[in-house]
């Protein structure tokens, strides 16, 4: 079972990034709140620190049900959950909990490469969430929330492509090694860099080395992810040059792609 949220949510920017929950549940600021446009959280590149409230309520059959809030962004800097029970000003319970981009697999509310934070709720029990995040690059932040049965589903499709996209990735540079050790031809070298510079990037992207080593490795962290895009094209404007031989065929197209391949070294 699954609910896509982003529609039912309100949200409030926080330019000094200082506000607290105990400030941000005040009347004077709970009512500068404002409804998300519909789709994914999208609130671009900003330095501002963004408070998410949800209220929420639990009228299914069991006495008790868990729930696995996902925050669809694994490049996602900071973000902390409070889940306040009743009145949120004097709330009956209380849960704070917060991770970071860096925060170790096993110290994760659930181990995965995303942001997940577990939370309960008895059966007619109303609650208010209050999230914080804070990024430093682009917010486009997906707001599910899950059954730990409809998380598993989930998860186990999106692994399942990405899995076999990197596959094919690794099926073609080791196609295109052996094909560069036969003719020594420098265009399925340069083809070959390509393709590893872009499965660094997707992986670095994805955070895939968190869920391959329990933390994030410092050749994977996204510090380095321009670094990354633009040594992709890099690679790829240089096979292109050696594969159409355009020195010798067309000097006029040598020279654009001459240009482009010293934009990228200059970015």
């Amino acid at each position: 079972m699954s609910y896509t949220i982003n529609a039912a949510v309100r949200v409030l920017e926080d330019p000094s990034g200082e506000l607290a929950l105990k400030d941000v549940i005040q009347p004077e600021w709970a009512s500068q709140f404002k409804t998300a446009k519909k789709g994914p959280l999208n609130l671009g590149y900003s330095d501002s620190a963004f408070w998410i409230k949800l209220p929420v309520r639990y009228t299914g059959k069991q006495d008790m049900m868990e729930w696995w809030y996902h925050l669809d962004l694994p490049l996602l800097e900071y973000s902390e959950l409070h889940l306040m029970v009743g009145d949120a000003r004097s709330p009956d319970r209380a849960i704070s909990k917060s991770m970071e981009y860096e925060t170790p697999l096993h110290k994760r509310d659930v181990e995965h490469v995303t942001q997940v934070y577990r939370f309960s709720l008895n059966k007619g029990e109303q609650a208010t969430i209050y999230l914080k995040i804070k990024n430093n690059f682009s917010i486009h932040l997906p707001l599910s929330i899950y059954t730990p049965e409809g998380f598993a589903e989930h998860i186990a499709v999106e692994e399942l492509l990405y899995g076999a996209f990197i596959g094919a990735i690794l099926i073609m540079t080791a196609y295109n090694l052996f094909m560069f050790i036969s003719v020594r031809e420098g265009s399925f070298l340069f083809y070959i860099l390509y393709m590893v510079s872009y499965l660094i990037f997707l992986m670095t992207e994805r955070v895939h080395g968190l869920s391959l080593l329990g933390e994030v490795p410092a050749i994977f962290h996204k510090q380095y992810l321009s670094f990354y895009i633009w040594t992709s094209w890099f690679f790829a404007l240089m096979m292109a040059r050696s594969f159409l031989d355009t020195k010798e065929k067309d000097p006029e197209l040598d020279f654009v792609i001459k240009v482009f391949i010293s934009i990228v070294v200059l970015s």
